[in-house]
């Protein structure tokens, strides 16, 4: 049974996808089939699905819900001919081969009067569709550029009757086909004349060659001798006078004369190409094959930027402040829960300050011994201590022109913060055991995951050092109360841990992306960063599926009230989440050290712990590094 489905908005066609998977996925998030960009449309909303040569809608507990005859469905089964409803969307199950503007086989010869009326009625749906494409693509920044591609490309080749087409990318490194169709069963393979589409490129306008007009020309290239083609049409695709690429169709028979009498519809072709393939470029929403890791390495950083790249709210709040308080050198208190990125958004205060040529230090308080953590901040003479044999310049020294992050600032001791209380307030220190008073040329920034105003009520932290610390506050959201941020948080650890890694992973199944946005992230984004990492290991595919996930996609649903974190609800028995909690840290750790062939310092990089604080780890586990 072939099928389509046509999308509608406020009663025009804007595109028509078919049903070739064995799912076809519907929703606002470009990791779907059929991306329909509305803030009405949840991220992954709907599906459609053969079983048993009956095509099912199904719901995916989308947060508006679908709807056939105005009622809101869970499954039902469609026929063609059937409408349904998603959001400000109408979509209408056809035939393959019916509807305006989409025929099912060639184009007949222009030289009969039916054909040349039923060539109009074509040219109109191609028209409608080329426009409905177009304002589509205005708002570039929320639609499937890929899928606008490949819609365009095979309805023009309908349109056309051509036997192949391909939307081919230029580069610096040559012509590269990142988009290919086959019309007919017998072509295959990836050949298409690079001269012709040189010449495209060169001259900025559509070559169209033919049997009849061009022999010579067609004779000239090698491989057109090879394929003989009735037809070869080779559109430049421009978008603000840069060339990114070429749409090329042979086929076997003249191009139709629809596009002599509308010779703007190959414009249209080339400015809605054009414009489709630059920003899906942009967007890294397609890269030729032998190209992607090229790609990879050369857009990634060692380190991705996590708080920049969130897109909610709340962090769009977040990066205000930090910028305002990037501007002044002032002492800044960054609060939130473990593993929501409180270093992260130091280092990006301390990127964006004055002082971003000078050194960033963090000290994390709570992983030094008791009596190590003075000599750490403030360094020492030689002598000052059984074994201190030569002088060592602590944090606050090497920290100089830059920024010193005291990380678990909750942990310290009292009798260290009276001390540090001190610094803050005469900008002065000594080293242990010496005499020389130096002064701090450092920005201050303190953090953690305790209530400091509890513990200023229990006693155990100075209530002085308290407030000379939050002279401005910075609190970071746990990941499940943004879970808009979970999809571009991917795309990032995407970038960066295939550069590390070595590996290609270019995605997520939208079942995967699903079950990551239901999950409730005790460890946030430092707990999703490690499920990425693992996926790494345990992936056999080039995108992430559930199979590499840690939690199974489909062991529960998740429900939520309004104004209320979604729960993710297992099916029974199921441990505490304390107790689930530390089964996958005790999994994961033990096949990181086993993949490091029980290399402490290189498993606590990959975990992004220090040392001291892995082997803790390790021991509270129950855990050996040879284990």
């Amino acid at each position: 049974m072939e099928l389509d489905v046509e999308v509608f908005r406020q009663g025009e066609r804007i595109m028509r996808v078919a049903i070739n998977h064995s799912e076809l996925t519907i929703g606002r998030s470009t990791f779907n089939h059929l991306v329909l960009p509305d803030p009405s449309v949840s991220k992954t909303h709907a599906r459609l699905h053969f079983h048993n040569n009956h095509l099912i809608l199904t719901d995916l507990d989308s947060t508006r819900g679908t709807f056939v005859a105005g009622q809101k469905i869970r499954d039902i089964v469609l026929r063609a001919g059937e409408e349904f409803q998603i959001g400000t969307f109408t979509l209408r199950i056809v035939r393959r081969g019916e509807g305006e503007g989409l025929p099912a086989a060639p184009l007949p010869h222009s030289g009969d009067t039916a054909a040349r009326a039923a060539q109009g009625q074509d040219a109109h749906g191609f028209i409608n569709l080329i426009q409905g494409l177009l304002d589509l693509t205005a708002v570039v920044g929320v639609t499937d550029l890929k899928a606008v591609l490949e819609t365009l490309l095979e309805q023009t080749m309908r349109l056309v009757g051509a036997r192949s087409g391909f939307v081919v990318l230029s580069s610096g490194h040559g012509l590269s086909p990142v988009l290919t169709r086959h019309g007919s069963p017998t072509t295959t393979g990836e050949r298409f004349s690079r001269t012709v589409c040189f010449r495209a490129m060169e001259q900025r306008t559509t070559v169209r060659l033919s049997s009849v007009d061009d022999l010579a020309q067609l004779t000239a290239i090698q491989s057109l001798v090879d394929n003989r083609p009735a037809l070869v049409l080779a559109v430049p695709l421009l978008d603000m006078e840069t060339v990114y690429g070429v749409l090329y169709l042979e086929g076997d028979h003249p191009l139709p004369g629809l596009f002599d009498e509308q010779p703007q519809l190959l414009q249209d072709v080339s400015t809605l190409g054009g414009r489709a393939l630059r920003v899906s470029l942009e967007q890294r929403q397609i890269v030729s094959e032998k190209e992607r890791w090229r790609w990879l390495l050369t857009l990634s950083s060692d380190e991705p930027d996590l708080v920049r790249t969130s897109t909610s709210p709340l962090m769009q709040h977040v990066m205000k402040l930090v910028r305002r308080v990037a501007d002044e050198d002032i002492t800044a208190l960054i609060l939130g829960e473990s593993g929501t990125g409180k270093e992260v958004t130091a280092r990006t205060v301390h990127k964006l300050s004055s002082r971003r040529e000078g050194p960033f230090t963090a000290v994390n308080c709570g992983a030094l011994p008791r009596d190590l953590i003075e000599a750490e901040l403030f360094g020492y003479e030689k002598g000052a201590f059984t074994g201190a044999e030569t002088r060592r310049l602590g944090r606050m020294e090497l920290a100089r022109g830059g920024t010193l992050l005291l990380d678990e600032i909750g942990e310290m001791p009292r009798d260290l913060q009276v001390k540090l209380l001190r610094v803050l307030e005469t900008r002065t220190f000594e080293r242990l055991g010496g005499n020389e008073t130096i002064r701090l040329d450092a920005r201050i920034l303190a953090a953690t995951n305790r209530r400091l105003d509890e513990a200023v009520g229990r006693g155990e932290f100075r209530e002085d050092l308290y407030y000379r610390l939050n002279v401005v506050e910075i609190r970071l959201p746990p990941l499940r109360d943004r879970r808009e941020d979970i999809e571009p948080l991917i795309h990032e650890l995407l970038l960066s841990t295939n550069r590390r890694f070595k590996r290609k992973l270019y995605g997520i199944a939208p079942e995967a992306l699903s079950a990551l946005q239901s999950y409730t992230w005790p460890g946030n984004v430092r707990e999703l960063r490690n499920v990425i990492e693992r996926a790494f290991i345990l992936e056999t595919s080039d995108r992430i599926t559930p199979a590499s996930l840690p939690f199974q996609a489909g062991a529960g649903a998740t429900t939520a009230t309004a104004g209320s974190p979604p729960v993710q609800t297992l099916e029974a028995p199921m441990p505490t989440l304390a107790d689930y909690v530390t089964r996958q840290e005790r999994q994961y750790i033990r096949l990181v050290l086993q993949r490091l062939h029980g290399n402490v310092t290189q498993a606590a990089r990959v975990l992004g712990m220090n040392r001291t604080a892995l082997h803790r780890k390790l021991r509270q586990l129950g855990l050996e590094s040879g284990d």
